[in-house]
C-alpha cells in the first residue's frame, strides 16, 4: 500500500515537472518570438534610414550639379555680353 501511494506521488510530481517545464518552454517560446519581431522591425527601419540617406545624396548631387551648372551659364554669359558690347 505504501508503495503503490509512493508510486502516486512520485507520478504526480513528475507531471507536475512536465507541465512547469512545458508552461516555461512555452513562455520562452513567446518572448524569443516577439524579440524576434521587434528585430526585424528594427532591421527594416535601419534599412529604410540608410535608402533615404542615399536618396538623398542622390539629391544634394544633383543640386550641386545644378548650381555648378547655373553658375557656368551665368559666367559664360557674362562673358558673351561683354564681348558683344560695342567699344
Amino acid at each position: 500500500m505504501k508503495e503503490v501511494r509512493r508510486e502516486r506521488i512520485l507520478t504526480r510530481s513528475l507531471l507536475v515537472v512536465i507541465v512547469v517545464t512545458f508552461a516555461i518552454l512555452l513562455a520562452n517560446t513567446l518572448v524569443t518570438r516577439d524579440g524576434a519581431r521587434h528585430q526585424q522591425r528594427a532591421t527594416e527601419w535601419v534599412t529604410h534610414t540608410y535608402q533615404v540617406l542615399r536618396e538623398l545624396d542622390g539629391v544634394a548631387s544633383a543640386l550641386y550639379e545644378a548650381e555648378a551648372a547655373q553658375r557656368a551659364l551665368r559666367t559664360i554669359s557674362e562673358s558673351i555680353q561683354l564681348n558683344t558690347r560695342p567699344s
